[in-house]
């Protein structure tokens, strides 16, 4: 038998049909999501049917024709299936109920009052699905902060520029909706789709710092760019500008002789660098400020993370519809 997937999947075990009708009935009336209720007349048709699909909840009543219900939960246990149980039963097995739920059961109900009084049930599978909808673990805040984000754009773009960004707008902390997002890829309810690497922080890990660029001879920070000559003669180079004229021709600042006599006895540098200390060099030393513990780190010390794009998984939208159904019902 398939079973979609994409839904709140229930077994009924219950061999009348007529309790069978009442359930369906309940739960397509009041539960504010969709599932797939299936149902079976025999304990041991049931388990088989467990073998096969995978259900969420299992509705089982105490009377059945091969066992009774409380056999049933104790098979669940004994053979480790992953499935949530709820126990059905008449007015006078409370006794039997109340051991069912030692055995394992999430609740019971007593069958005869479901028709004048759905609640207890269907709380009982809303209790299931918000413990259930998402892993355990997760901030319910911040996943309900990320959903909304899904819920505006369809999918989450992180950006980098000094700081982190993100596309549609979301929380001011965008290092930790970042940190969130990446949590959420191995939890199946999110996608991600990989756009490029950046350089962490390799003490604190955080992705935002600010580029520094340094002098190669002495470390300054604060660096011109411009036109440079070297005389070849005594190999000083220094910024044009900052040669004396001398005729159509320059005087070298170091050996104080004229440069430009000839194209041979200098070279010009374009877009070279000099720092504030009068170092000048072709290309300067990058490195990183963490805006966050304020380390200095370059490319080789860095560590790299992955800036992508999210969207949600068959199975997030799911869940994202149900909780916004449970939201709007609560």
């Amino acid at each position: 038998m398939q079973v979609e997937k994409s839904r709140l999947r229930l077994l009924h075990v219950e061999d009348n049909p007529d309790d069978q009708e009442i359930i369906r009935r309940c739960l397509t009336n009041n539960l504010p999501f969709g599932f797939v209720l299936v149902g079976a007349s025999r304990g041991q048709e049931a388990l088989e049917e467990l073998k096969r699909e995978q259900y969420d909840m299992v509705l089982v009543d105490y009377q059945l024709p091969d066992m009774t219900g409380l056999e049933f939960i104790r098979h669940l246990g004994s053979e480790k299936m992953p499935v949530a149980s709820v126990f059905i039963t008449g007015m006078g097995d409370v006794k039997v109920a109340v051991e069912a739920m030692k055995e394992g059961a999430r609740n019971y109900i007593v069958k005869d009052q479901i028709q004048a009084n759905p609640g207890q049930l269907v709380q009982t599978i809303r209790d299931y699905v918000l413990e259930s909808t998402f892993p355990a673990g997760l901030d319910r805040e911040e996943l309900s902060t990320v959903f909304e984000m899904f819920a505006k754009g369809g999918g989450i773009e992180i950006r980098q520029e000094a700081r982190l960004s993100s596309s549609p707008g979301g929380p001011k902390d965008t290092v930790r909706l970042f940190s969130f997002l990446e949590s959420l890829r191995g939890t199946e309810l999110v996608l991600s789709n990989p756009i490029r690497s950046i350089v962490a922080c390799p003490s604190c890990k955080s992705v935002e710092h600010s580029p520094l660029l340094l002098c190669p001879d002495c470390g300054s920070p604060s660096l011109e760019k411009g036109d440079a000559m070297q005389h070849l003669a005594c190999r000083h180079t220094e910024f044009v500008k900052l040669y004396q004229r001398d005729g159509d021709g320059y005087l070298c600042p170091s050996c104080k002789k004229r440069v430009g006599k000839t194209p041979n006895d200098h070279r010009v540098l374009p877009r070279w660098y000099r720092c504030r200390r009068g170092h000048v060099f072709e290309i300067p030393k990058q490195w990183f400020a963490c805006l966050q513990c304020k380390q200095r780190f370059n490319l080789y010390s860095c560590e790299l993370q992955t800036l992508s794009t999210y969207k949600l998984s068959a199975e997030g939208e799911q869940k994202l519809r149900l909780s916004s159904s449970m939201n709007s019902k609560a």
